[in-house]
């Protein structure tokens, strides 16, 4: 897919994510699964000098809709691109401004999702120390 189509909802998930971290950071992480009409948000930063938090635990009565629905205008502009659906994104923002879109095509009725959360989490967090809220 063109890049230059990306780069607008890109950097509007971008906004979204740093509108809700309210300190320094180096590195948001936001991984959305799509399944059906259910929607999975998680959105996990690692503050300056601190342990990781999350900042998304209450995505069911709506506190993160904005970041939800731009996630899924990025997966329409990939569908109307002839592109075939992705079930799920996972977007690495750096605090010098870059950015990192990995897509997947797993089919979630056919996996393990504790095996397959396990797996995301080693890739992206390895070792990442949580604060305890």
């Amino acid at each position: 897919m063109d890049k230059k189509l990306l780069k607008p909802s890109l950097e509007k998930i971008g906004r979204l994510a740093c509108d809700r971290v309210h300190e320094g950071f180096k590195r948001i992480w936001i991984r959305f699964r799509k399944i059906e009409d259910l929607n999975e948000l998680c959105m996990v930063y690692e503050p300056m000098d601190k342990p990781a938090r999350y900042k998304t635990a209450d995505i069911l009565n709506g506190a993160d809709t904005q970041v939800v629905e731009a996630l899924k205008e990025l997966r329409l502009k990939f569908e109307k691109a002839g592109e075939e659906p992705w079930s799920s994104a996972t977007i690495v923002i750096e605090a010098e401004g870059t950015f990192r879109l990995d897509l997947g095509y797993e089919d979630f009725d056919k996996i393990d999702f504790a095996t397959w959360l396990a797996a995301w989490e080693k890739k992206y967090w390895g070792t990442l120390r949580f604060a305890h809220e």
